[in-house]
């Protein structure tokens, strides 16, 4: 149980308001001034709104953490634009790969500012498991015995109800680390009751985007513990019967060029004729074998993105899927893109290639339309749909989407901001560090973050209070930047540990060891 001011339900919260701003700064120094501890989860982002200045100087650092409560209020957009007097935006971006990824940059982000397009961003701590995540906690029966007093799931808050109304485009990207994956059953169930909610009679589509490595092939297969809304979501949202974790051609390609025919310009009402390609940088420390995607052959389900051929077999790497959710008969459909690799792999040779990027985004959420008028005419549906040549127009003013056939965009884009939000700046440096383990006593499972300074091979082991070891959670090449390790008491000869006081020891590439206590309370 919990209790917060005395209250011991979810429902009796008061929640802060919309738009609310929370920053807390935390920064350690040794005595020559020498920084010894940085925030890391914000680093991570390299956001340009998550760089505030520190208090009382002109230098921009991560260590000043900060966010909204969603959904976000914005400055009302200016004249002209798709936001002139907006401030808000139908816009989520479920981001669950920035504590995954390395290279300093949330390429959803990065993506959309270049096109003007505002969005709301939530953050989900990717494989910690502990209830963080856009779904709340586990689901009442799943996985016994985790710890439950973190965000409220649907089942204990009506937050479907409050998403479909505040949000009609859902962005996720993930990325399996650690042998974890983001979507679980409370946030599959969350994103796939989300889609199925009605909007009205010709009240506009309602549009899920979801890219990442091994996304597909974690919702679908089971390991002998059944994951129904994760299945569901999978195979019903995005019309993806089944993944495999390889595609046909990883082995001799570890960069392959993808035929994109969603993403082409010359795509809609129908996909393109497939000459928009795309590296995946799949050789990065190690070969990338990307997922295949086999579509469930329902109506409206399309192979929409494929890797190259080999041995007479091209594998699919892109499925979209639109079918209708609420009124049957009207304009607007529910709408859904999947991908089997992440959206950050889509760079070569080190380019970030956000151009690219933002060429993906832009035909997925100019292809998701709005509320329909009605109007004579505004009989089709698309998906994908008409574009304007150029990604980088005003989109409040151009004529290429052909607003009157397939309906009206969503307001989303400031066009007076395009490519002006695009952060260039290096990424900051991160330090050797090793933080204490949560929670901490733990019971039956804990996260050890840590931190490494360049590039290598890291080891990280636990050792009982005789110094014998007792299981080696880490011994890999990493990237620099912030990772975790997880224990669940787990011991290497087999079986569980016992309670009592363990030592936790991170060998960092250059040799330097740290360590660490913490306690298993059975």
């Amino acid at each position: 149980g919990f209790s917060v001011n005395g209250k011991t339900l979810y429902s009796q919260l008061n929640f802060l308001p919309r738009g609310t701003r929370v920053q807390y700064y935390f920064k350690a120094v040794d005595i020559n001034g020498t920084t010894v501890y940085q925030f890391g989860s914000d680093v991570r982002g390299r956001e340009v709104e998550d760089l505030p200045n520190l208090p009382g100087s002109a230098i921009r650092a991560p260590d000043v953490v900060e966010f909204d409560v969603l959904p976000g209020a914005y400055a009302a957009g200016p004249v002209g634009t798709q936001l002139a007097g907006r401030t808000n935006t139908p816009i989520l971006n479920v981001d669950d790969a920035y504590s995954a990824w390395s290279f300093g940059v949330d390429p959803i982000s990065q993506a959309l500012r270049a096109l003007g397009v505002r969005a709301d961003h939530f953050r989900m701590l990717q494989g910690t498991e502990q209830g963080g995540n856009v779904g709340g906690h586990e689901l009442p029966g799943d996985r016994v015995g985790r710890l439950a007093n973190y965000f409220p799931n649907a089942t204990e808050y009506a937050i479907r109800d409050s998403l479909a109304a505040w949000y009609r485009i859902v962005i996720a990207s993930t990325h399996r680390t650690g042998g974890f994956s983001g979507l679980e059953e409370a946030d599959a169930k969350l994103l796939r009751d989300w889609w199925d909610s009605q909007t009205g009679t010709d009240g506009g589509d309602r549009c899920i985007l979801l890219t990442g490595n091994d996304s597909f092939n974690d919702l679908l297969t089971s390991s002998g513990v059944p994951h129904p809304n994760q299945n569901a979501l999978a195979s019903q949202t995005f019309g993806v019967a089944s993944a495999s974790n390889a595609w046909n051609g990883n082995s001799t390609i570890p960069n392959p060029t993808i035929k994109d025919l969603f993403a082409d310009p010359a795509a809609g009402p129908g996909l393109g004729v497939g000459g928009y390609t795309y590296p995946l940088d799949g050789s990065c420390p190690g070969v990338d074998r990307f997922d295949a995607l086999f579509g469930t052959g329902s109506a409206g389900v399309q192979n929409s993105a494929t890797y190259p051929t080999v041995s007479s077999v091209t594998n699919v790497a892109g499925v979209s899927y639109a079918t209708e959710r609420d009124v049957l008969g009207d304009h607007d459909r529910n709408k859904a893109l999947g991908y089997g690799f992440s959206i950050q792999f889509i760079r070569f040779g080190g380019q970030n290639m956000v151009d690219t990027r933002a060429q993906l985004l832009y035909k997925f959420l100019t292809s998701c339309r709005g509320p329909r008028s009605g109007a004579p005419g505004d009989t089709a549906s698309c998906w994908p749909c008409p574009t304007d040549a150029n990604k980088y127009s005003n989109w409040a003013t151009s004529p290429g989407f052909q607003t009157g056939t397939y309906g009206p965009l969503y307001p989303i884009q400031d066009a007076t901001r395009v490519l002006a939000a695009v952060d260039v700046t290096p990424p900051p440096s991160f330090v050797d560090a090793l933080q204490q383990n949560r929670p901490n006593p733990f019971n039956p499972e804990t996260v050890i973050p840590f931190s490494i300074s360049a590039p290598g091979r890291v080891a990280v082991r636990v050792f009982d209070v005789r110094g014998r070891l007792v299981r080696t959670l880490v011994d890999s090449w990493m990237p620099a930047g912030v990772h975790v390790a997880r224990w669940n008491g787990q011991v290497d000869a087999g079986g569980k540990s016992a309670s009592g006081v363990y030592f936790y020891l991170i060998t960092y590439p250059d040799g330097h060891i740290s360590s660490k206590k913490m306690t298993i309370l059975r």
